[in-house]
């Protein structure tokens, strides 16, 4: 029970970083044009 609480917040932790991560890159592009 604990070790599947622990993996549901692993991977709402890694899709937060992946939406962080994909928009830092969009801020880049923007700012580079």
């Amino acid at each position: 029970m604990r070790k599947e609480r622990y993996l549901e917040k692993l991977e709402t932790f890694e899709e937060e970083m992946d939406f962080i991560g994909s928009h830092r890159i969009i801020e880049e592009k923007n700012t580079k044009k």
